[in-house]
């Protein structure tokens, strides 16, 4: 299935991780698949910067790109279809004149090079099935979370806590 968008969760700058987050491409309501990915603040900041404002100084996805078109080659698309010792990995079809080749790498750095590249981004049947939940199910944890932590600060609340809201 392709992706239609990608969605960067900015975890706070102090974070340990970030969150790339694949939506399926032609279902506009809350049955739609998502499939996050985690990887580093870097690798984050890096993917918004290519999306949004280009990068000052190139870096591996660009290299990638930049020697495939220098051999005379195109990358087509990108699929993610295969865990690897725990990390969702794919590759990346190159096309060069009439032979084609793959490049094969983890989810993140393949994600970045799609965005590079301007090409779609594919997600096996069985990735989708094994990692990727709906939008719906995705809200519906989200709320759970919040209540959860609501519930606890209240549960948590003592009298001196409830003596600055006395009229």
């Amino acid at each position: 299935m392709e992706v239609w968008r990608i969605d960067f969760t900015g975890m706070q700058s102090w974070s340990v991780a970030g969150c790339i987050s694949l939506k399926e491409k032609g279902v506009e309501d809350k049955t739609a698949w998502l499939l996050h990915i985690f990887c580093s603040p870097t690798d984050l900041s890096v993917m918004e910067a290519h999306m949004h404002t280009g990068v000052l100084r190139p870096l591996a996805t660009d290299l990638i790109k930049n020697v495939v078109g220098a051999l005379t080659g195109k990358i087509l698309w990108v699929a993610i279809d295969e865990v690897k010792e725990s990390t969702l990995c794919g590759y990346a079809k190159i096309q060069q004149r009439e032979k084609g080749f793959r490049l094969e790498g983890d989810a993140v750095v393949l994600a970045d090079l799609a965005i590079v590249a301007n090409v779609p981004i594919f997600v096996s049947q069985k990735i989708i099935e094994e990692f990727a939940i709906t939008i719906e199910e995705w809200e519906g944890i989200a709320q759970r979370e919040r209540k959860r932590k609501l519930l606890e600060k209240l549960k948590n609340l003592n009298d001196d806590d409830l003596e600055k809201f006395k009229v």
